[in-house]
């Protein structure tokens, strides 16, 4: 019978159970993969000589196998790997009630977190937290997660009551680090584009240029970017995409390393443009990967900026884009995960066609719709991601 290694937790698990499973492959090992909960369906029988089993679902993931086929699967491979826990991308986790769910023959549980989340507050990197009445939180939403309490949230929601339920089987904590994944190594140089050429038709004028808390709208985010800039782990350049003549000067005369500005003569036909220009100049300067920045986002932090640079470089994703919370109108206590600026893409096969196919006002975020399974998501609070549209959002 095999030996069953069954992740959960949050943040790192597929990474661990395929990297587990390539050590096993590499000593002579056969290794099968598979879920009780949701996997990305790799859409082949095999990888690194691991082979996938479970349900294939209208949403291209992989669902728990049947109780028979886990039962055969066991049989016939040394090695049985299982992916025993959810947690939409988030580092951090509560589980509910029910979760996770652990195979009855297991024989080791690997209780994973994920060291992103260090330096951030625990309501933005943990799921779930909010469900947890607040006499039973290990601390307050705005609590800056720590390497100790990350440690505290495994401990007390997951190693010991696993160790109660499963007092034979060996249990233990692992941190990932997607920081030192070396999953960067394809991206030696970065474009960061400012999409600076709306019409600014509900604020009734050029909106980008109007002050705000004492500098132009646009160049919050530019400043920004050129801060973050200098602190990425490979060469990054900034581009301003702009059909405003005000703002090509402006660039211009800053003369700063690394920066340029591109005339948008286009920009009647909607953002689309935007993105394929900057795709074009991305690609014309030797970039590996580009990232999307609207100007009219003002509050978004440089921090946030970083955070949300660094891990999509280090999760090794194709596409990634911020994402917000929001409450479902229909289901009360439920929240929706809205994707919202900026996105952000490697040039991978077929990445900058489908950004040079886009037309209309249609924004990038149609491309990374269509990788779901390719795609990291970086969880923010909404006032930090809100556009300005009107004049009154200038008061707000």
């Amino acid at each position: 019978m095999a030996y069953v290694i069954c992740a959960a937790g949050a943040g790192g698990k597929t990474t661990f159970l395929t990297e587990t499973g390539k050590r096993f492959v590499s000593e002579g090992k056969t290794v099968a993969m598979t879920t009780t909960t949701h996997i990305w369906d790799p859409k082949t029988d095999a990888q690194n000589g691991i082979r996938f089993f479970g349900t294939p679902t209208e949403e291209g993931k992989l669902a728990a196998p049947s109780a028979e086929l886990y039962r055969e699967i066991c049989r016939n491979y040394d090695i049985v790997l299982v992916e025993g826990d959810g947690s939409h991308s988030m580092p951090l986790k509560i589980p509910k009630e029910g979760e996770p769910v652990i195979p009855e023959n297991t024989d080791e549980i690997v209780v994973i977190m994920g060291k992103h989340a260090i330096g951030r507050t625990v309501r933005t990197v943990c799921q779930r937290f909010e469900s947890v009445p607040e006499e039973d939180r290990l601390c307050a939403g705005d609590t800056v997660v720590t390497e100790d309490l990350m440690r505290e949230i495994a401990e007390r929601y997951y190693l010991v009551p696993l160790s109660v339920k499963f007092p034979k089987v060996k249990i233990r904590f692992r941190q990932s680090d997607m920081f030192v994944s070396g999953r960067d190594a394809d991206v030696h140089r970065m474009t960061l584009v400012l999409l600076a050429s709306g019409f600014g038709k509900r604020f009734g004028r050029n909106k980008l240029a109007e002050m705000y808390n004492g500098k132009k709208m646009y160049e919050w985010t530019l400043d920004r970017l050129l801060s973050a800039s200098k602190k990425m782990p490979c060469e990054t350049d900034v581009l301003v995409v702009t059909q405003y003549r005000e703002i090509m000067e402006e660039i211009n005369g800053r003369k700063t390393c690394h920066l340029h500005a591109v005339m948008n003569t286009e920009a009647e036909e909607g953002i689309s443009a935007s993105l394929r220009i900057g795709t074009k100049e991305a690609l014309r300067n030797g970039s590996e990967a580009a990232v999307f920045f609207a100007a009219d986002m003002p509050d978004l932090p440089e921090e946030d900026i970083r955070y949300f640079l660094k891990q999509f470089l280090y999760s090794g994703k194709t596409v990634s884009c911020m994402a917000r919370e929001e409450a479902d109108r229909e289901v009360p206590g439920k929240k929706n995960v809205i994707p919202v600026n900026p996105g952000a893409f490697r040039f991978r096969e077929g990445i900058p066609e489908e950004l040079f196919s886009l037309r209309g006002d249609r924004g990038a975020m149609k491309v990374i719709r269509n990788h779901p399974e390719e795609c990291h998501f970086y969880r923010i609070e909404a006032e930090k991601v809100r556009d300005i549209d009107r004049r009154e959002d200038l008061r707000s």
